[in-house]
């Protein structure tokens, strides 16, 4: 018999043919519970904590983001701001112009992105993995039920939850063996599959060929050569998945402002300040607008203007059709330099990211990033914001999901268009997008906004201890900065 593998799964396409197989081994014990104190002050939560790295590594990260964090304030001081106060904008809160910004993420966000990016990097989709086993195993053994897939495992349910619950402890490396090897035995033993035509022989040279395909479905190189690499709790490995430890942000008022920051950042690029690695312009799904709208009446800028910096910059420039509704564009940026070399790459392995978005969509993406991180529970929150997290889940049910879904990207699309009608304090309310009926009012946005601020003020005394406790003042980093400023 020949097997026949016909690429079925989504991820065959990315396969690394340069890659071989390699076990994880984080060097981590597992901790007894999925809530793990920071300090004694502030905890985080969630379903996968044991990958969390320490206080003392995130604590280190950041205060060695200050070189990197001055640099690119170096950056906006030198070609961003004096834009700024062409365009008017002398006065903080007005409404011409535009505002930037600079910031080192505190240990617990970062402690809090690795846990979650390492999270969602390596987990495997159990349920397709199973559908494709099984598919596998039925194509090339003899078979003559009418019987689908789904019948198969819902026959099998407890036996293929068990297995499920079992590989969760096994090493990422063994899965597919013991997948494919436990999936036979119980295709076998419940008489779906007839494997007497079949010598031993033959029956293991086909389960070795499944095995395979099982195996590069799991391996996939870009998370595999991270984890394996960069250990979450290492100092490279926390520089590797925080990659947004340093952030710059600047926030538009008018449109047309846009134009003038991208012209910006071309010189910088020119003058060789600035070391931009890719673009990602998230703009609306055409198939989510309202009727009449296209794509370009959202994006903050045009593909010809990020393409022209994207040449200029020797990067690729990613159009993003938004899944929440989201609208902005990221600069992403390499802040690694020469200066630090002494330093055992202590300052160096730094890259940060600079956002370009309008103030109604940053005031609902504070608000809408912590429903983005609950809707996966394997992000990891900060504890603070329990209260909130027990109010979502009470509202955003499997019944309400897609309704709430549609509601916030319709309240994006509302706030993106708020810069040129005037803005105001107060978000569109369901009412007013016409989701009465369709998405509780306990999941109105400003309601869920003042829910997350009692969250916010005590992340903010966290924030500042935290802060205070940090060492990014000393001899070396005044030193550091110092050369800096001498090469602008």
């Amino acid at each position: 018999m020949q097997i026949h593998l016909n690429g079925i799964n989504k991820f065959s396409n990315i396969i690394n043919p340069y890659c071989t197989r390699k076990t994880i081994n984080n060097n981590l014990s597992p901790l007894k519970a999925d809530t793990v104190t920071f300090s004694g002050s502030a905890a985080l939560i969630g379903t996968d904590m044991k990958h969390a790295p320490s206080e003392k590594i995130c604590m280190q990260a950041a205060e060695n983001a200050e070189p990197a964090r001055y640099y690119l304030q170096l950056v906006f001081d030198t070609y961003i701001k004096p834009i700024a106060k062409q365009s008017g904008n002398s006065n903080k809160n007005s409404k011409s112009g535009f505002t930037t910004s600079t910031r080192i993420k505190t240990p617990t966000s970062i402690r809090e992105k690795v846990v979650s990016k390492y999270s969602k990097m390596m987990a495997l989709d159990f349920d397709e993995l199973l559908n494709i086993t099984i598919g596998e195993i039925l194509k090339n053994f003899d078979f003559d039920s009418e019987l689908n897939i789904e019948d198969i495992k819902s026959i099998c349910a407890d036996e293929l939850s068990k297995l499920v619950s079992d590989l969760k402890g096994v090493p990422r490396s063994s899965i597919s063996v013991c997948l494919v090897r436990t999936i036979f035995d119980i295709l076998k033993k419940n008489n779906f599959i007839d494997i007497s035509s079949e010598k031993a022989a033959e029956q293991e040279s086909i389960l070795t060929d499944i095995t395979q395909e099982i195996d590069s479905v799991i391996d996939d190189y870009e998370y595999d050569d991270i984890a394996i690499n960069y250990p979450t709790n290492s100092l490279e490995g926390v520089k590797k998945y925080a990659n947004d430890i340093v952030g710059g942000r600047i926030v538009i008022n008018r449109n047309e402002d846009v134009s003038k920051i991208i012209f910006a950042l071309k010189r910088a690029v020119a003058d060789g300040k600035l070391k931009i690695t890719s673009i990602e312009h998230y703009v609306p799904d055409k198939d989510k607008l309202p009727e009449g709208s296209i794509v370009q009446d959202y994006a903050y800028a045009t593909d010809a203007q990020l393409q022209c910096l994207g040449r200029l910059a020797d990067c690729e420039v990613i159009n993003i059709a938004s899944k929440s509704g989201y609208m902005g564009v990221h600069v992403n940026v390499d802040l690694s330099n020469p200066l630090y070399s002494g330093y055992n790459s202590k300052f160096n392995g730094y890259t940060g990211e600079i956002q370009i978005l309008g103030k109604d969509v940053e005031q609902l993406k504070d608000v809408e990033d912590l429903c983005y991180k609950l809707k996966d529970k394997k992000n990891a929150i900060n504890r603070v914001y329990n209260d909130f997290r027990k109010h979502f889940y009470k509202y955003y049910t499997d019944e309400s999901k897609e309704a709430f879904n549609e509601y916030t990207y319709a309240l994006y699309l509302a706030q993106r268009l708020n810069s040129s009608k005037g803005r105001s304090k107060e978000f569109p309310s369901i009412a007013e997008l016409g989701y009465s009926g369709k998405v509780d009012e306990n999941l109105d946005f400003n309601l869920l906004r003042k829910i997350k601020s009692v969250g916010d003020y005590k992340r903010d005394r966290q924030d500042d201890e935290q802060m205070k406790r940090m060492q990014t003042d000393n001899d070396v980093i005044r030193s550091l900065k110092s050369s800096i400023a001498g090469t602008f």
